[in-house]
């Protein structure tokens, strides 16, 4: 039976910053359209409040997650643990795309210290 909450507590947080991968599922606003999952790499997901995570974004598919928020922000993150103790964690949110120099990302800009380089081309914000 899975456990339900209204908000990222410092358990789930923990559990959230330990991972190394990460899947993020997003479908267009048409039914007739294609649902997008994608595996995300490396510590980048971050937990910005009890009910915001973020996440920076690399080149290397067609942004599909981008191109489906613009229509319909409905996003799931999940996240796997393959430890001793296996766990499994989705967060169900509204998303956005966030320019790398938006005022919003700004004022969390520290969270994601080290991980701004070239190679980023832009960010999700999701209320969890």
């Amino acid at each position: 039976m899975a456990d339900w909450y209204d908000h990222i507590d410092d358990e789930r947080k923990a559990f959230i910053e330990k991972q190394h991968l990460f899947f993020v599922a997003t479908a267009p606003a048409e039914a007739d359209g294609l649902v997008n999952l994608s595996p995300k790499g490396r510590t980048l997901l971050r937990v910005l409040g009890p009910n915001l995570v973020g996440y920076l974004d690399y080149p290397g598919s067609g942004n599909e997650t981008a191109k489906h928020l613009d229509g319909d922000d409905r996003i799931t993150l999940m996240l796997c643990s393959f430890d001793a103790t296996a766990g499994i964690l989705r967060l169900y949110g509204r998303g956005r795309r966030v320019d790398l120099d938006a005022p919003e990302l700004a004022r969390h800009r520290a969270s994601f210290s080290g991980d701004f380089h070239p190679y980023v081309r832009q960010a999700f914000l999701v209320d969890v």
